[in-house]
């Protein structure tokens, strides 16, 4: 009995052993990875659970933007805060070699060491949800000002502000402080598979913003033999696509707040705008079926909209352009539902011929603009070319005043407080600067007070 009672003991200690190595190895990586963006953002936690099932959860998270950032953001009201974080792979093993793999296959791809592991079987198995992602709505707004539009935001824009009074473009995330909506509150879902034996990648997204949205998107895609396959063979890759959308609340609010400004009756105000947007996309040439506009129309009402994309394959997808719109619906095998109720009728069309016709006059033109830049520029070219050859480029050190004369340069900056920084800098104010400077997930552009500048190098 005694032999028993000591090796529960020592089994004891050593699983006791086992999950204080994980969560100190966990908690390690997770650490890091606040570190590792602590440039730009200031993360705490005060939770972190560990179940040994390969997944880790954080809880009550803040987040706030360092010092660099802080410019960037209006007073008072910079503050994120997170319900929850929880990250699922595999196994607890998956997860305390995921850095070394990832680091491995990264090396592989790019030549360094010999190719031993398919790219899509380092994590085969993703689950992350984001539980209640808090902050103002001033953040978003501001932000977005300062965000240039593209023509298709424009023309939703355009949309949304039909028969909205006097008002001719509504933004969405401009739209909240006019609605009284204060606060966004998102919880995010992402769930992603990679079967190996059934060379099948499933994946689910979904993003709900509580009171106001929900979009959730699933795809499933087989004949995957590995990551060269998904890569090169997307003729043989045959995938499913599904996206949904509901109102939680958002069209409700801006109907309320446009038939006010119109001076419409509420239960009225649908038909109104519906008759609107049929007369604007008239004027765009395009037109859609009553079946389509029904649809749309249902969106206002709370509905639920699924839409189901089932091409022959990836490649087919790839070449919609080259089919008229009128095709498009049965190319893409789409299907649309309201409610769970097919939709009958899908016809579409647009005037392509125009659009094609003024996107060609509009290429023809830039052709001609530097045909006649290069020509006029050409023999100079020639003269300076061994000038050009000869001069080697580097960092030259500038007083920092002098960097408002360097806007479009590259440059060098060290501040005061020992960090560096490298980039374009792309905007000059007074005893400032905007630079550019590229992360892991794209860029991001910081302003650095003259101030707290201790040396400076510009790139010529």
């Amino acid at each position: 009995m005694q032999i028993i009672i000591r090796l529960i003991l020592v089994l004891c200690l050593v699983v006791a052993g086992i999950y204080g190595f994980v969560y100190y190895k966990t908690k390690t990586i997770v650490d890091d990875a606040i570190r590792n963006v602590s440039p730009y953002l200031e993360i705490t936690y005060q939770g972190i659970n560990n179940p040994m099932d390969g997944s880790v959860a954080l809880t009550d998270i803040e987040i706030m933007p360092s010092a660099v950032l802080a410019p960037y953001f209006p007073a008072g009201e910079t503050e994120v805060t997170i319900e929850s974080i929880e990250f699922r792979i595999n196994s607890v093993l998956d997860f305390i070699f995921l850095k070394g793999k990832i680091e491995n296959i990264m090396q592989e791809i790019y030549g360094s060491k010999e190719q031993k592991m398919d790219p899509l079987e380092v994590v085969p198995k993703i689950q992350l949800k984001i539980n209640h992602i808090r902050f103002d709505s001033n953040l978003v707004a501001e932000a977005n000002k300062k965000q240039k539009k593209s023509q298709l935001e424009h023309m939703g824009a355009q949309v949304l502000a039909l028969g909205c009074g006097d008002i001719k473009s509504l933004y969405f995330l401009d739209t909240f402080q006019k609605l009284g909506i204060t606060e966004y509150d998102i919880s995010i879902d992402l769930d992603y598979e990679y079967e190996k034996y059934a060379s099948v990648i499933d994946m689910k997204y979904e993003y709900t913003q509580h009171n106001v949205t929900n979009i959730f998107i699933k795809s499933t895609i087989s004949g995957i033999d590995s990551f060269m396959s998904l890569m090169t063979d997307q003729k043989n890759l045959l995938t499913k696509f599904i996206f949904g959308y509901q109102d939680l609340g958002f069209n409700k609010k801006l109907n309320d707040f446009c038939a006010k400004e119109e001076g419409i009756k509420p239960e009225n105000y649908i038909d109104y705008k519906m008759g609107l947007l049929k007369n604007y996309l008239s004027q765009k040439n395009i037109t859609l079926s009553d079946d389509i506009y029904n649809a749309i129309k249902a969106m206002h009402n709370q509905s639920k909209i699924t839409i189901k994309l089932m091409p022959e394959n990836i490649a087919s997808v790839q070449m919609i352009k080259r089919y008229k719109p009128s095709s498009w619906p049965g190319v893409l095998g789409m299907t649309v539902e309201v409610d769970g109720k097919e939709v009958n009728d899908l016809s579409m069309d647009w005037d392509k011929d125009t659009v094609l016709k003024d996107s060609l006059e509009a290429k023809s033109l830039d052709e001609k603009t530097k045909q006649q830049t290069l020509n006029g520029t050409d023999s100079t070219k020639k003269k300076n070319t061994k000038k050009k050859k000869k001069k080697k480029r580097s960092y030259i050190e500038v007083s920092i005043p002098e960097l408002k004369n360097y806007v479009n340069s590259y440059a060098k900056i060290i501040l005061k407080s020992g960090k560096k920084f490298k980039g374009l800098i792309v905007g000059d104010e007074k005893n400032s600067i905007t630079l550019k400077v590229k992360t892991q997930g794209g860029s991001i552009e910081m302003q650095m007070n003259y101030e707290k500048i201790k040396k400076a190098s510009i790139y010529k």
